[in-house]
């Protein structure tokens, strides 16, 4: 019988408690990350939906006993159950999205705990060949999808904390605003990277769809230059002053350029809506849409 991944993980974190409980908690803590991202993120299980014949009343009262439940410490976290899921349908794009847009999405780690992260998943996939839950092939692949995502995802980290630490300060104008020049909007927008020519000189902007680009490009600092790449997407929200200039004030994660298209349906998508049919157009390759 092939075995599943609840199975594996299971295997794979008591035979770490077995030899210390800070090596068990590291293995629990990455199992509970792949779990969640498995059932609630990866499309492999189907979205719960209500049951359309209970009744409200009924509704109403299982809901109350929730919230009593909650208000006396007595409810815990639903524990993920991956089922009967195998190991042969984890591949190689399930394990690029949870390194890649995953464990980037929240700002949830520093670049130290995603390195504790990733050296761990590492084991996971070792120990899943040996244990016959993975074929060699399938190993392979996943450890070489591994190797080339992960050192996209600790730039990335490094990046979205460095520019986080930046707008915290203040200093991310388009061009400095008057100093009596009241904020007049704020927007939530999805911004790209983008990079000049070498000869121009370091020069890294970030061009955001949401944006007339005559208000726009936001000019990255210098110190930033180094760890982000022409394609990264970034999060962020914008504040317009009166006199017509911008600045970041809150920024998000941020994510490689290889998995951009990922962050943006994930956060967007809605599992109830109705999407449209859009008349699409092929674009030139190579540009970003």
């Amino acid at each position: 019988m092939p075995i599943t991944v609840q199975q594996s993980l299971e295997r794979f974190v008591h035979q770490h408690y077995d030899r210390n409980r800070e090596a068990g908690q590291m293995a629990e803590s990455c199992a509970n990350l792949l779990a969640d991202y498995l059932q609630f993120w990866s499309g492999l299980f189907p979205a719960e939906t209500a049951d359309a014949d209970i009744e409200p009343a009924e509704w109403e009262r299982d809901l109350d006993a929730k919230m009593t439940q909650m208000l006396h410490g007595d409810s815990e976290p639903p524990a993920v159950d991956l089922g009967n899921l195998t190991m042969e349908r984890f591949d190689e794009e399930h394990l690029r999205e949870f390194v890649g847009w995953y464990l980037l999405k929240d700002l949830a780690f520093d670049s130290t705990m995603l390195q504790g992260v990733l050296e761990m998943l590492e084991r996971w996939i070792g120990f899943a060949l040996r244990q016959q839950g993975l074929g060699a092939e399938q190993h392979r692949i996943l450890t070489e999808t591994l190797h080339e995502v992960a050192p996209e995802a600790k730039r990335a980290t490094v990046a979205a904390h460095a520019l986080q630490k930046l707008v915290l300060s203040g200093s991310l104008y388009a061009r400095p605003a008057a100093a009596s020049s009241p904020v007049t909007a704020l927007v939530s927008a999805t911004a790209r990277v983008s990079v000049a020519e070498p000869d121009a000189g370091c020069s890294h902007w970030l061009s955001v769809d949401e944006v007339g680009a005559d208000r726009l490009p936001l000019t990255l600092p210098e110190q930033l230059c180094r760890y982000v790449q022409q394609g990264d997407v970034l999060q962020l929200c914008l504040a317009f002053h009166a006199d017509g200039e911008a600045r970041i004030v809150e920024s998000g994660a941020l994510f490689p350029a290889s998995t951009w298209v990922d962050a943006v349906l994930m956060e967007r998508y809605d599992p109830n809506d109705v999407m449209p049919e859009l008349p699409w157009e092929p674009l030139p390759d190579g540009e970003l849409h």
